[in-house]
């Protein structure tokens, strides 16, 4: 039977659920307004000279770590599989905290590929450019030894 009231805890989950969906879209944006600024001068440390390219890199960045954070946040957005306010109080907190968790792992993945690739920036900066193995003039070159230590 159809009745035009609804339950009284019924609406508060959905109240929770409203507010979980506030709370993941300012934590979305907050996060990636702070990852975009912070980046940046760490994207053009790791890109040398190529400022467009840091530009770019650190915006391809924070849009792919909002839609990831957002998305993540609108899967779980459902008052399902509670049955008090408390419960669904609990299953909020509970996916914040994941929501939290994955993205502080995606961040920190991000994290590990941008520093191999500075670490590989600066090798082949200091590298030797002239008087190398290659320039030497008496030396033969064999890919089975090492080049010689100057």
């Amino acid at each position: 039977m159809y009745t035009d009231t609804l339950n009284p805890e019924f609406a508060i989950n959905y109240w929770l659920f409203g507010g979980y969906g506030v709370i993941a879209l300012l934590l979305s944006t907050l996060l990636t307004r702070t990852l975009f600024t912070n980046g940046s001068i760490f994207l053009k440390e790791v890109f040398g000279s190529d400022s467009e390219l840091s530009k770019s890199v650190n915006h391809l960045l924070a849009v792919g770590f909002f839609m990831f954070h957002l998305g993540w946040a609108l899967m779980y957005m459902n008052p399902v599989g509670t049955e008090s306010p408390g419960e669904a109080f609990g299953l909020v907190v509970k996916r914040l905290a994941l929501l939290l968790i994955m993205s502080g792992i995606l961040h920190g993945a991000n994290m590990v590929v941008l520093f191999s690739i500075r670490r590989r920036g600066l090798r082949t900066q200091s590298a030797p450019r002239s008087g190398s193995y290659f320039e030497q003039p008496n030396v033969e070159y064999s890919p089975l030894l090492p080049p010689p230590i100057a």
